[in-house]
């Protein structure tokens, strides 16, 4: 654990939110107390943690952290060799499955002593105490634990650069989401998903940004030899929108729905009828069964932590711009065409790749027929030249456009040659004038027809006219991640400590705060400054400033001389700190594990808030 810099620990809490009234109506997606600590946790795995970073922690409770391994000196270096990076990879799972092991060991040794303080623990048994100290209600904690030590890796580099990457169609993804009459903060579930990867692939096989199965796909959109559309960021986003009613429709809730995106419909709709209940929170805790383990139990945590990063990007990405929205010319084909025909007018190859990320690799590279009525994005200002083109020689029917020539093997036969390119026999002899009974030899020249593919027309695609279209920019989600608080019983304040050794004021702005953010808390009753005890434990202050208030912690003496200068109510009584890690020592806070109830001092003179 990182003991943070400096006596005096900043804490900060907006006590109202001021983006709360950016929406008439609150997002629907229900957000239980009992998941607060889980959400805190993926806020930090998307935002504060980045691939560098190794957390050890309790699979069951998320949240109870015994170690951050900062892994920098094992990351590659563009001059290292093969063998250098195999050593670095080596060294890394090496040294996580040290720090797991050491956890496990140290908690079944914690299970066996069963300490009442960490009075004489040290090392990792010391970690596992304090990180559990919360919960010394349960004395056969360590012994549960030490058969859940997780190990996360941070994601925060690749979250960052996928807000920012997202940029070129987010705006249009969040236009999609509301036609389709979907919340617009359902786009979260694609950064839960893919971090906005157009090309993602995961190791089953799901693919593009919504990740869906060949499988499912095939149910939703076209996947076939030119195209496959789980990889275009609008075309995925109509079919996730589609599935995404049907399973909210069967199942009754968000919160099924979302989760039965990561483990079925199927099997969620076997949770709701076995409970009786569509309530996220009741299925969470009381369904049981083998599959559904870690990533089912955490996946709507993580799309609400994904949901809240969105809606603070600008605080949690400081100086992190999405890139501009993609501009571009619609052009339905007239005719078939291939890729190396666009090229040679002068499009771009790697644009018109970028732009249509839904061709396959073979079309891309020209080696698949573009079929006619295909709607492609044109780089702006060239679509008008590529229709002209293609319409000048076009032919009255057009009615078989041939994919490629091959030669006949030894043995090949015309059936077998429609079967391996998937057209049909007929259509192979005509574009050739032979007849099914005609015999053909080894050498002889076929011309193939292009097989007979589907695609969907891209909404604003226009028959025999170019369209100019711009992506809408993305709009704000604050509004959804400041109802998120609104739904759970206020705590009395929230203590988040600023990671570093800079002075504290009230102006001061912290990624740490932002989580606070959405956590509101009661008014409490407030203490004026010249009754506050000089000596003592910590105190709060509540410090008003632009927007709301924020808390402070720290002794009173420091705090009086650090805001001598501005209006500050010291506030008073018992503190509970849920959901965030941290514990004190001494006057100093430290980084890591859950906190006990803080006392704030009340001076004895004090008869109650003064009129």
């Amino acid at each position: 654990m990182t003991k943070l810099p400096g006596l005096l620990c900043v804490a900060a809490l907006l006590l109202s939110d001021p983006l709360a009234h950016a929406q008439e109506t609150p997002h629907p997606f229900e957000t239980p107390a009992s998941l607060l600590p889980a959400v805190g946790f993926w806020v930090r795995v998307y935002s504060e943690w980045d691939t560098s970073h190794v957390v050890i922690h309790d699979s069951a409770q998320v949240d109870v952290l015994y170690r951050v391994l900062d892994l920098t000196e094992f990351n590659p270096d563009d001059g290292d060799s093969t063998l250098v990076r195999q050593a670095k990879l080596a060294a890394r799972i090496t040294a996580v499955a040290q720090a797991r092991t050491d956890l496990e060991v140290a908690l079944e040794a914690l299970d066996q002593k069963r300490p009442e303080s960490a009075k004489g623990l040290t090392g990792a048994q010391r970690e596992a105490f304090v990180a559990w100290q919360s919960h010394a209600e349960d004395p056969d904690r360590f012994g549960h634990a030490a058969q859940r030590v997780r190990s996360q890796r941070g994601i925060s580099d690749k979250y960052s650069a996928g807000y920012r990457q997202s940029g070129r169609f987010l705006g249009a993804i969040q236009k999609a989401l509301k036609e389709a009459g979907h919340p617009e903060g359902l786009v979260a579930l694609a950064f839960t998903e893919s971090l906005m990867n157009l090309h993602a692939r995961s190791v089953s096989g799901a693919l593009g940004p919504w990740q869906f199965l060949s499988g499912t796909g095939r149910e939703y959109m076209a996947i076939n030899t030119v195209v496959d559309e789980r990889k275009d960021p609008l075309l995925a986003t109509l079919s996730a929108a589609r599935y995404l009613h049907n399973s909210k429709k069967r199942l009754g809730s968000w919160g099924a729905a979302i989760t039965a995106y990561n483990y079925g419909t199927n099997g969620m709709s076997r949770a709701v009828e076995q409970l009786g209940t569509s309530n996220i929170e009741t299925i969470l805790a009381g369904y049981k069964t083998g599959r559904f383990g870690f990533a089912a139990k955490n996946y709507y945590a993580e799309f609400l932590a994904s949901l809240h990063v969105l809606s603070h990007a600008e605080l949690y990405f400081k100086g992190v711009k999405p890139v501009a929205p993609w501009q571009f010319d619609l052009v339905t084909l007239p005719r078939s065409t291939k890729a190396a025909e666009l090229w040679a007018l002068r499009v771009d190859r790697d644009d018109l790749a970028e732009l249509n990320p839904a061709l396959t690799s073979g079309a891309s590279a020209g080696l698949v027929a573009l079929p006619r009525g295909l709607t492609l994005r044109i780089p702006a200002g060239q679509g008008k030249a590529v229709l002209a083109h293609l319409s000048k020689d076009l032919a009255e029917d057009d009615a078989v456009a041939i994919a490629r020539t091959v030669t006949l093997k030894k043995g090949q036969t015309l059936l077998a040659i429609a079967r391996k390119y998937n057209v049909s026999l007929g259509e192979l002899c005509a574009v050739n004038g032979l007849s099914p009974t005609d015999p053909v030899n080894a050498g002889q020249a076929l011309k193939v027809p292009a097989a007979r593919t589907g695609f969907t027309s891209l909404p604003e695609a226009v028959d025999g006219r170019v369209v100019s279209v711009t992506f809408a920019r993305p709009e704000p989600l604050r509004a959804h991640a400041a109802s998120l608080a609104s739904q759970r019983p206020a705590p009395e304040a929230v203590l988040v400590a600023f990671g570093d050794d800079k002075p504290a004021t009230p102006g001061r702005k912290s990624k740490d705060l932002v989580l606070a953010s959405a956590l509101p808390t009661q008014e409490l009753e407030p203490v004026v400054l010249g009754q506050v005890p000089q000596s003592g434990p910590p105190v709060m202050l509540r410090v008003p400033h632009r927007g709301g208030a924020r808390i402070v912690a720290g002794p009173a003496t420091e705090l009086e001389e650090t805001f001598a200068d501005d209006s500050v109510d010291i506030v008073s009584g018992d503190v509970s700190l849920p959901g965030i890690d941290m514990t004190t020592s001494g006057d100093a806070l430290q980084d890591g594990t859950p906190v006990q109830p803080l006392p704030v001092v009340m001076p004895a003179s004090y008869a109650g808030p003064q009129s």
